[in-house]
């Protein structure tokens, strides 16, 4: 690796969604994310007589977060839904630096949000309760995300 490279990994979000009426569902996510991203830096510094010292700092991010739903349908069939939400919640984030003493982390509580511009569930099997979509948004659940569910 490289100074400044960055490996991005994927999440989990479990979400729980009611229909309160045929174009607004209310619900909420719980997302978690290990790793969210890795940094690692290397660089060298020269001393004053010509000697070399390398050093490297590797990063590990990751959060834990809540957050309410709104979700507005635009079309829905019997095979398909079409979509946009706004999501926001608290959460907790963890970075872990490997060069303190015992991988020593800094835990910080911040506001997350969530906007999905386009989501599409299809529904599939023989009572279309096998849902299988994919969302593209900004936040906390990444740019594109790929979900499956089942509708009780």
């Amino acid at each position: 690796m490289s100074e400044n490279d960055i490996l991005a990994g994927g999440g989990f979000t479990a979400n729980y969604m009611y229909r309160v009426a045929n174009w607004f569902w209310v619900g909420a996510n719980v997302n978690w994310q290990l790793p969210s991203d890795i940094h690692s830096f290397l660089w060298r510094e020269y001393d004053f007589d010509g000697t070399a010292n390398d050093f490297i700092t590797s990063t590990r991010n990751r959060f834990f977060t809540f957050a309410p739903e709104l979700r507005f349908s635009c079309h829905n069939s019997k095979r398909a839904n079409v979509y946009f939400a706004l999501s926001a919640g608290y959460g907790i984030y963890s970075a872990i630096n490997k060069d303190f003493p015992a991988g020593r982390s800094l835990d910080a509580g911040y506001w997350f949000w969530n906007i999905t511009w386009l989501g599409v569930n299809l529904n599939l099997g023989k009572k279309e309760n096998f849902i299988l979509g994919f969302e593209v948004g900004t936040g906390f659940r990444g740019a594109i995300s790929i979900h499956g569910g089942y509708r009780f």
